[in-house]
């Protein structure tokens, strides 16, 4: 009977033993869990050697852009294909060659790159005639320079007499080829040099007044030729033919413009007979007839 009992014992136990065994497997088992992890770090591990690897492809590309563009500044700024071997100048009539010259040696054989435009054409601007000078770049190895020349406006006697343009900048000593252009007489005035401005406001006005004189027919046969700047702020304009002499306040011009237009029906009767006329005092015009 005891050996029945343990022969029934048997199978039980060894059943409770499976199950066991059954129950603790699946926990027991983290294979599934462990391949997941192990998949996922793989990818990041990927991702990155190919971030990594972008970043060095891009940084080679910047390194060898880098080194082409130094490469290539030093060959345009080195070869001599790029150096200034032909310079075109337009518009120099008062400008000598010799003047241009000089210039043009200073430019040869300077690389275009390296060349700075506003520092040549300032170069040209230091001549009294030039008043400006446009510099353009024709690649690989030319320049264009156009010059535009100061115009000669009136004479000016400053104990030597110089021609000045109507900004009042000298341009050159006077000479015969500007005996047509009107001279402006300045006692006060000092020596100076070609390429200053001396123009007073008085000697712009002064010149001013001489054109609009000019326009009006009583002169237009014998025109106004020189303007004297005369102590006491007066001004004595005198014509070219008959050395008619008009005087007016340099503090008035205007006002004494104005009084000779209205007395030019009366004047035009008296022909060449007045020899002055002066209209610098306030309230009162003196004319002046010839004698004999």
């Amino acid at each position: 009977m005891d050996y029945a009992v343990t022969k029934k014992r048997k199978p039980s136990s060894s059943w409770l033993k499976v199950r066991v065994r059954q129950r603790v497997k699946p926990a027991a088992s983290p294979a599934a869990p462990v391949r997941k992890k192990t998949g996922k770090n793989a990818k990041l591990r990927q991702e990155k050697v190919r971030t990594g690897a972008r970043w060095l492809l891009k940084g080679l590309l910047a390194a060898s852009l880098i080194w082409g563009v130094y490469e290539a500044g030093v060959f345009m700024t080195t070869s001599s294909r790029f150096a200034v071997s032909r310079v075109t100048v337009t518009g120099n009539a008062q400008v000598k060659n010799a003047d241009l010259k000089e210039w043009l040696t200073a430019i040869s054989g300077k690389n275009i790159f390296l060349l700075d435009l506003e520092e040549v054409s300032g170069g040209f601007e230091t001549h009294p005639w030039v008043q400006s000078a446009a510099v353009r770049k024709v690649f690989p190895d030319t320049l264009h320079i156009h010059l535009v020349e100061r115009a000669p406006f009136a004479r000016i006697q400053l104990g030597e007499t110089y021609v000045m343009d109507s900004h009042g900048v000298l341009l050159a000593n006077d000479g015969p080829a500007y005996n047509h252009l009107p001279l402006v007489v300045h006692s006060g005035g000092s020596p100076a040099r070609p390429g200053q401005t001396v123009a007073s406001p008085n000697v712009v006005e002064s010149l001013k007044i001489m054109q609009s004189l000019n326009r009006l027919p009583f002169f237009r046969d014998d025109e106004i030729s020189s303007a004297h700047l005369r102590p006491g702020a007066r001004v004595e304009f005198k014509t070219r033919n008959e050395g008619i002499k008009i005087f007016m306040s340099l503090d008035a011009l205007r006002n004494n413009f104005r009084n000779f237009r209205m007395l030019m029906n009366t004047l035009d009767k008296e022909g060449k007979a007045i020899d002055r006329i002066d209209l610098s005092f306030k309230n009162q015009v003196v004319v002046r007839r010839r004698q004999g």
